[in-house]
């Protein structure tokens, strides 16, 4: 659900968030990736929390791609600047490009009043190259 077009359909924990929530994704293919959005949906309170970014080619060697604490209650920063989120609302994390098949996000932070929800997930080379969400979906001829 969190890559499917829709930001009315969403992933959800089912549970407050907890250090150590995972969720793994397959792009289909080895990737440059430099940038992930998270968009919130209808839901903008469920983000997450403090989150752990890693990446892999093979599913068994993970390096950190990003890292982050807790954006102090939707306050963070994007493009040097401060803004808040909002119903509807996405984030960013950029990175130094790295090639993956797979994106391992995991929960660094909790709060005990909120589960842990993902709306859509887009992923993003380096700029000039494809993004690496529609690359996947070209290779098998989507």
């Amino acid at each position: 659900l969190m890559m499917d077009g829709k930001t009315d359909t969403i992933w959800a924990s089912g549970t407050a968030q907890t250090p150590g929530m995972m969720v793994t994704v397959d792009m289909g293919a080895v990737h440059p990736l430099a940038k992930i959005r998270f968009d919130l949906g209808t839901v903008w309170c469920d983000y997450p929390r403090g989150s752990k970014i890693e990446v892999s080619t093979d599913n068994r060697t993970w390096q950190t791609a990003f890292e982050y604490g807790n954006v102090a209650d939707g306050l963070f920063w994007d493009n040097n600047q401060p803004r808040f989120l909002v119903y509807g609302d996405f984030f960013t994390c950029t990175f130094a490009p790295v090639n993956a098949r797979y994106v391992r996000i995991t929960q660094t932070s909790s709060d005990p009043r909120f589960c842990w929800t993902i709306a859509e997930l887009h992923f993003f080379g380096p700029p000039a190259t494809l993004p690496a969400r529609n690359a996947a979906r070209n290779a098998a001829g989507e």
